[in-house]
């Protein structure tokens, strides 16, 4: 606790230095979420130094957009953003390590594996806080937040692997994480049911159903003016966003297309617990759900990416590999998050709420639904390959 609060001293004697105020119940809340952060990412990594690494570099984005001038003052967001980015390639790195690579092999491996869809889930947030000036919003409030979502990411997605390949890694470390990898396939086996074409079709069809009922039920939402009159071309473009990144990372239109539906649902869960809460649907609000929507994107490319079929796989086996490696990440990321925007409700309010409402559906959205999805899409319309396989004659 004692070296988070120096860190904690530091930053905060930074964003001073470069003009931000910082009161004292600020600072202590960064200690308190640096310290809840490195906290859950060491119960799911089981290493302290990787785990501290993990919750600090995404700060060091955050510091270079404050040395710029151009400095949102609610960080926390885009702060969440990078620390899930982090969260996942720590992950790899973990795993790798376990799997008997050198620290500096696993982090140049994983740098190499995941940079495009780090990179994509980066770029994807900082796109997605800018779809405000679509309504004529002064541009300097969105492009902090752009600012802000990619300078955070970017760090992320660079120096963690570079930190990670600096640490030791002890036997005792690759002994526990491998048994509690172990567990976690256990714990996971179940879900591999979403990708069977009952089941997948099953939970699209529960997907249909809250699909409905958040919009109807976000139809209460009072939206001011200028976001009422653009809604549809803000709803149009942010789905362009989302399903563009989806596709440049799994080369897939039914992945994709499922990635982009799934983040959608957790959009309108966002704006039926802004409808429930009385919130008005403003910039500002706008803004911080389209944040939130970014941590839902680096959540489901990840999980796409790492469900791209290897060799001869099929899409239920590519799906499956991916729930048994990535639901335990998915879940550490986004119980965080959850955490931290609670936290978070005790200076905001029920907007806050609200958001770690529409986070929950969209990790849940990220390892269930999109699989889902992505089965029940190939169901309906199966690939050729399918096709011919499926009526082969011998």
């Amino acid at each position: 606790m004692a070296l988070l609060a120096a860190i904690a001293a530091g930053v905060v004697a930074v964003f001073v230095l470069f003009g931000h105020r910082f009161s004292l119940r600020a600072a202590m809340a960064l200690v308190a979420m640096l310290g809840l952060s490195s906290v859950i990412a060491f119960a799911h990594l089981r290493h302290a130094g990787l785990a501290l690494a993990t919750a600090v570099v995404p700060l060091s984005g955050l510091i270079a957009a404050a040395s710029l001038g151009l400095f949102l003052g609610p960080l926390v967001l885009a702060y969440l953003t990078g620390l899930t980015i982090a969260l996942f390639l720590a992950d790899d790195i973990a795993l790798r390590v376990v799997d008997g690579s050198g620290g500096a092999d696993a982090a140049a491996e994983t740098l190499r594996e995941n940079a495009f869809a780090g990179g994509a889930a980066a770029i994807s947030a900082a796109a997605l806080a800018t779809v405000m000036l679509l309504a004529g919003h002064r541009a300097a409030t969105p492009l902090m937040a752009a600012l802000d979502e990619a300078a955070s990411g970017l760090s992320a997605l660079i120096v963690l692997p570079l930190v990670a390949s600096l640490l030791p890694y002890s036997e005792d470390f690759v002994s526990r994480a491998n048994r509690l990898r172990e567990l976690r396939e256990r714990r996971t086996e179940k879900l591999a049911a979403v990708t069977e074409p009952r089941w997948g079709l099953s939970l699209t069809g529960i997907g249909a159903v809250f699909f409905a009922l958040t919009f109807f039920g976000s139809r209460a939402l009072h939206a001011t003016e200028p976001v009422a009159l653009f809604a549809l071309e803000i709803w149009f473009v942010a789905a362009v966003l989302v399903s563009g990144a989806a596709l440049a990372v799994t080369r897939d239109w039914r992945r994709s297309l499922a990635a982009t539906i799934a983040l959608g649902l957790a959009a309108l869960v966002g704006c039926w617990g802004y409808a429930r809460a009385g919130i008005s649907l403003n910039f500002a609000s706008w803004i911080a759900l389209m944040q939130i929507m970014g941590i839902g994107v680096a959540l489901s490319l990840f999980v796409a990416q790492a469900a791209r079929p290897d060799g001869g796989e099929d899409t239920t086996a590519a799906s499956v590999r991916s729930l048994m490696g990535k639901t335990g990440v998915v879940a550490a990321a986004t119980f965080c998050a959850i955490v931290v925007l609670l936290g978070l409700s005790l200076s905001i309010g029920r907007e806050a709420i609200a958001l770690a409402v529409a986070l929950f559906f969209a990790g849940l959205g990220a390892v269930l639904l999109q699989p889902a999805l992505t089965i029940a899409i190939e169901t309906l319309a199966p690939r050729r390959s399918t096709i011919e396989a499926r009526y082969r004659v011998n």
